[in-house]
């Protein structure tokens, strides 16, 4: 699907960034620290002088060297000193490793599916009582058909993001090759393709019958299937 981009604002930015992935997240992240504060303070109350201050200003000592090994800042003001406290910190340097990766990620894919809702189209089946551009005899038309969308046909793929771009058409639909080869012209500025399919379809050449080209044809493509070359091009273009 060839839509429009929208533009994202900071507001939008925010709202999605201090969503409820990334509170999750702090609120995963706060427990963690709060929990590995108390276990060091459990393990070097006895023999260290941080840890020596009352169970509050001890904890929070505790908080603090869990952010710093955390942040792998290191500043060394505070550091175990039993068997047990730095089986503990250890036991949290893992812990914090696999915590960040999966932050990081959950973050990241919250954003993405964020950005694709923000499109008006992000599954196939909400395509129905939309207005989708395609042309005219193309497979595209029929997927409109089936998926219950209004199909608006036309002959070009400039004259279908025409459609988009002055917002007569919801989207516009076609193949993914050819429309991502398209994007490289600044006509097509300003848009946007959905990660959004329905099938692989199977292309072949047309000759005429008895061609001399035709044997020429098909050496040509089992070279280019045995020295992997059609196998670079398909990488190329993400098919």
């Amino acid at each position: 699907f060839l839509v429009k981009k929208k533009d994202v604002s900071i507001l939008f930015f925010l709202q999605n960034f201090f969503g409820e992935t990334f509170i999750y997240a702090i609120g995963a992240l706060l427990s963690l620290l709060f929990l590995f504060g108390n276990l060091l303070f459990l393990a070097e109350r006895k023999t260290n002088p941080a840890f020596q201050h009352g169970y509050i200003k001890s904890v929070g000592n505790g908080i603090w060297l869990s952010i710093v090994t955390f942040s792998t800042v290191g500043y060394g003001d505070i550091i175990p000193r039993t068997r047990l406290g730095r089986l503990v910190i250890a036991t949290w340097m893992i812990t914090s490793m696999i915590t960040a990766s999966s932050l990081t990620a959950g973050i990241a894919a919250s954003f993405t599916v964020t950005n694709l809702k923000n499109n008006p189209i992000d599954t196939l089946d909400k395509i129905r009582d939309k207005k989708i551009a395609a042309i005219t005899g193309s497979t595209a038309v029929e997927v409109v058909k089936e998926n219950k969308g209004k199909i608006i046909e036309v002959s070009s793929i400039k004259e279908g993001f025409l459609k988009v771009k002055v917002e007569e058409s919801d989207a516009y639909l076609g193949d993914f090759p050819i429309l991502k080869y398209n994007l490289q012209f600044d006509y097509f500025e300003g848009a946007d393709i959905l990660p959004i399919s329905s099938e692989k379809d199977k292309y072949g050449f047309c000759l005429p019958r008895n061609s001399k080209h035709f044997f020429r044809i098909n050496r040509t493509l089992l070279r280019m299937e045995e020295d992997e070359t059609i196998s670079l091009i398909l990488q190329k273009w993400g098919i």
